[in-house]
C-alpha cells in the first residue's frame, strides 16, 4: 500500500519520507524500536483503521519477493502495536488495501 494515515478515520497521505516525517513528527507510536534494536515505523491504514508497518522508509529493510525490488510500502500488522489502541482482524480482512 502506498498511503497511510496517522489516526483512525484520518485523511490518507501518500507514503514517502517527507510526508511521513512531517505528519508523525518522528514521535512514538509511529517510530519505535523493536526487540532487535532496529527502528520500526508504523501508521494507520486509512481504510480500516488498523496499524500498518512502514517498510523500507529509510533503506533496504525488506526486498519484495516477487519483483526483487526495494520499495517503500506499508502492510497491515499481524496484531496489536504498542501505542495504537485499535486493532480488529475482521476489519483488516475486509479492507481493500489488505494484500494490496
Amino acid at each position: 500500500m502506498d498511503v497511510f494515515a496517522i489516526k483512525k478515520n484520518g485523511k490518507p497521505s501518500l507514503l514517502n519520507i517527507d510526508n511521513f516525517e512531517e505528519l508523525t513528527k518522528k514521535r512514538f507510536p509511529y517510530y519505535q524500536y523493536g526487540t532487535d534494536k532496529k527502528l520500526k515505523c508504523y501508521a494507520v491504514c486509512p481504510e480500516c483503521g488498523n496499524p500498518i508497518h512502514i517498510i523500507n522508509l529509510y533503506g533496504a529493510e525488506m526486498i519484495q519477493n516477487q519483483t526483487g525490488i526495494i520499495a517503500t510500502y506499508a502492510k497491515h500488522t499481524r496484531g496489536k502495536v504498542s501505542g495504537f489502541e485499535f486493532w480488529n482482524p475482521y476489519d483488516k480482512e475486509d479492507c481493500s488495501l489488505y494484500n494490496y
